[in-house]
């Protein structure tokens, strides 16, 4: 088995490598998913950001109003990273714990977990895997991306792509870089190559 970590900036195309990944056979941890899953109501992070940004930040249904928090943890550096302080550890080892439970189990020699981690480095969960792969995108393809996708204005999308590292910073630390600037058969070939690199290592482990 070998652990791989997918990461890349923001309305990169992330997902759509995922799903391409996911078709050759990889596991996956989302951590969106996991991000999701430690901020529910009456867990400890839950009441972390209640007692620091307040009961305005939760819907009528008790949960997180991810969309109102974002829209002010990235307009404030301070404000980001204590979200960051709150989440991050929780997440981690909640990665951890799934990671560990993959490894342990017989049936899973010879697969592929990928932790699909938009803030990889940041978070210093580059530590946890074998091998990373970087997805990146012209930035003027990002940007317009993100604006349809979440419906931003243009000022919005730029404090979001800023607020993360620089693409050019972690394509240096990928092991794989799969640029999704062009069409998605352009990018399934690349997925392919990297796959079949991905599973020589194994073999050759």
């Amino acid at each position: 088995m070998i652990t791989v970590g997918l990461t890349g900036g923001i309305a990169c195309g992330k997902s759509f490598v995922t799903n391409l990944l996911l078709e050759k056979g990889a596991v996956i941890i989302d951590l969106d998913q996991v991000a999701r899953e430690v901020v529910k109501p009456g867990r400890e992070a839950w009441s972390d950001i209640l007692s620091f940004f307040g009961q305005e930040f939760v819907d009528e249904e008790g949960n997180i109003d991810r969309q109102k928090l974002g829209q002010v943890v990235f307009s404030d550096k301070k404000k980001r990273e204590k979200l960051n302080h709150i989440t991050h550890r929780r997440i981690i080892e909640h990665v951890q714990k799934k990671k560990d439970e993959f490894c342990k189990n017989p049936e899973n020699k010879g697969k592929v977990l990928v932790i699909d981690a938009p803030l990889l480095f940041e978070a210093g969960m580059d530590k946890m895997v074998d091998k990373v792969i970087v997805i990146i995108c012209d930035r003027e393809i990002q940007m317009k991306r993100l604006m349809e996708r979440d419906n931003l204005s243009k000022g919005e999308s730029g404090k979001r792509i800023n607020s993360q590292m620089p693409l050019e910073e972690k394509a240096r630390y990928g092991d794989y870089i799969i640029d999704n600037s062009h069409s998605r058969e352009h990018t399934r070939k690349q997925v392919d190559e990297v796959w079949q690199s991905l599973i020589r290592e194994m073999s050759q482990g």
